[in-house]
């Protein structure tokens, strides 16, 4: 896996949006048509730019789909800065002003890492992305995986819509565990559009 992260190249596309390629990612999964739990595993920046596809969807398609998303993501901000402190020059008053405001923008790359029961890791440095990484490929064999069937109406089906879920084991309060916050049934034309 390293080695073919180590071939990555950026991406020159101003409108590079992460909504758009957890989608695409999780279509291709669903796609191949098997029993094997989804994962996507996202490289990227924590703000996403651009997406056409809307947030609600993208929640409901990795419901749906039972995709896990984990989420290795920078700021750019942060990389920012410590190349000005490092280097030099910088982005001057008004750009770490931009910075700031961008920043308390909602973080793309964690939200769908929390709401698929992923796990989110945040870098500055290559040695960070190493470590995320590596603490990622730890976590993946070190865990339990529990399933449930919801609860069906009288039709048999269960009631469409977005469901939260809540983890708890009682015995262990203050243990750390890692679960889905929400899964979806229906189709995904059962949105509303108040949520999209």
């Amino acid at each position: 896996m390293l080695t073919a992260l180590s071939q990555l190249d950026t991406c020159d596309d101003s409108a590079a949006a992460t909504l758009d390629a957890v989608s695409f990612a999780a279509n291709l999964l669903e796609a191949r048509k098997n029993h094997y739990r989804h994962a996507i595993l996202l490289v990227s920046e924590t703000r996403d730019h651009g997406s056409e596809i809307k947030a609600a969807k993208v929640i409901a398609q990795l419901g749906r789909t039972n995709t896990v998303v984990d989420s290795v993501a920078f700021g750019p901000g942060k990389t920012e800065i410590l190349n000005d402190l490092k280097y030099g020059g910088g982005s001057g008053p008004i750009g770490l002003l931009v910075m700031a405001v961008n920043a308390v923008k909602k973080n793309a790359a964690h939200e769908l890492a929390a709401l698929s029961g992923g796990e989110y890791i945040n870098f500055t440095t290559q040695k960070g992305f190493d470590n995320g990484l590596h603490q990622l490929s730890n976590h993946i064999h070190n865990y339990y995986l529990l399933s449930f069937q919801p609860h069906a109406e009288a039709n048999g089906n269960p009631t469409p819509g977005m469901h939260s879920i809540r983890v708890k084991i009682p015995d262990y309060p203050d243990a750390n565990i890692r679960f889905r916050e929400s899964y979806f049934s229906g189709s995904l034309d059962t949105v509303p559009p108040e949520a999209q």
